[in-house]
């Protein structure tokens, strides 16, 4: 998740507000409309993967056995991840971040709370 940092890296290393601000809608940019989507949509055998899950050897497979496109990857990534847990949950002190990030741990089928809300869930690949 070294992409988590880069706006942090960004606003240190560019003293400039304006410019730091730039950086940081890059870095998101990048992060959430970009990176996990364009990688996910891929076709064939690495369909519902980034290089991060190819390399930890999983994928996000949709429950109706569809592919992953680039509008459900957009969904599972920007809006349920990145704007309803993780910016509605700073709100709550955190609380439903460190929630999708345990749920895993007691549910059947090991999915966390974004991927219950988008249909999908993660296998081994």
């Amino acid at each position: 998740m070294v992409l988590a940092f880069v706006p942090s890296i960004a606003l240190f290393v560019v003293h400039a507000r304006v410019g730091g601000a730039i950086l940081l809608v890059l870095a998101l940019i990048w992060t959430y409309f970009l990176y996990a989507p364009l990688f996910m949509m891929r076709s064939g055998a690495r369909n519902g993967q980034t290089p991060g899950k190819q390399i930890l050897g999983i994928r996000v497979v949709r429950q109706g056995g569809e592919k992953m496109d680039f509008g459900w990857s957009l969904l599972r990534e920007l809006i349920v991840k990145g704007l309803l847990i993780g910016v509605l949950g700073g709100f709550f002190l955190s609380l439903p971040i460190v929630l999708d990030c345990l749920w895993p741990l007691w549910d059947e089928q090991n999915r966390a709370l974004h991927d219950m809300i988008v249909s999908t869930r993660v296998v081994n690949a």
